[in-house]
């Protein structure tokens, strides 16, 4: 049986949505697993249709529900249209995810027992190997250096609206930083800036540990902007000419 904190054992699936979902498609995000034993049976149209309708909910928090159960795709099509789902249905036709879940064993019905799904339900949190790099302390000597947590900017500008800048990391041309204002009735705030400019994105908070939070997704985020990848090396260009 999985606990929590365990490791989300890896699966790649054929997808209600067209394509394949796997654990590393889906590296960096949040998302729910659920199994259940087949489309178009009350308990389990139940749950895929309280899902549905809490579909806007888990999409604010940028997480993603996927059922997962032994039925076709095409039966998948029919459960979706059937009752109007929004949530993404997984193919498992040898249950070989669910058992690597501990969603398949036994079970017993009327006193016999015998083999099916297990309903169960998973919420797994993924990283990509960068992560935000939280409790870099930001000092004057700092200012300019961004492999230490700054940027090329004035130090004078290093605090907006009260909050004094506490921690801070780079991820390409953007920095991103967390502001404490022990006054203010959210002490503690989220920004990011990009090439050393004005600070843009706002999101205050009662805690440390929730701005760091905050801090670490935007920073995932950040991760994936274009502006942000790493430059591959130019390949030596070749004009054909004889040398």
């Amino acid at each position: 049986m999985l606990k929590k904190g365990d490791k989300a054992p890896s699966f790649e699936l054929e997808s209600s949505s067209g394509g394949i979902v796997s654990n590393e498609s889906l590296k960096g995000s949040k998302y729910v697993l659920y199994f259940y034993p087949k489309d178009n049976t009350s308990g389990c149209t139940k749950e895929a249709v309280e899902f549905s309708q809490l579909i806007n909910d888990f999409k604010n928090k940028n997480i993603q529900i996927f059922g997962v159960s032994p039925d076709s795709i095409q039966k998948h099509h029919k459960f979706i249209n059937d009752h109007d789902l929004k949530v993404t249905l997984l193919s498992d036709p040898e249950n070989t995810v669910s058992s690597a879940y501990f969603a398949y064993g036994d079970k017993t019905m009327y006193g016999k027992v015998y083999k099916g799904i297990i309903r169960s339900t998973f919420i797994i949190r993924t990283e990509n190997k960068r992560k935000y790099h939280k409790g870099i302390p930001l000092c004057p000597e700092n200012v300019g250096k961004p492999e230490k947590g700054g940027t090329p900017m004035n130090g004078e500008t290093r605090s907006n609206q009260g909050y004094a800048i506490i921690e801070s990391c780079t991820i390409g041309n953007t920095e991103l930083v967390i502001g404490h204002h022990p006054k203010a009735p959210n002490p503690y705030v989220c920004w990011y800036c990009k090439g050393g400019g004005n600070y843009y994105w706002g999101c205050y908070c009662n805690t440390l540990e929730a701005a760091r939070e905050k801090m670490n997704e935007r920073y995932q985020s950040e991760c994936q902007m274009p502006y942000n990848q790493q430059p591959d090396k130019k390949a030596k260009q070749h004009d054909g000419r004889e040398r």
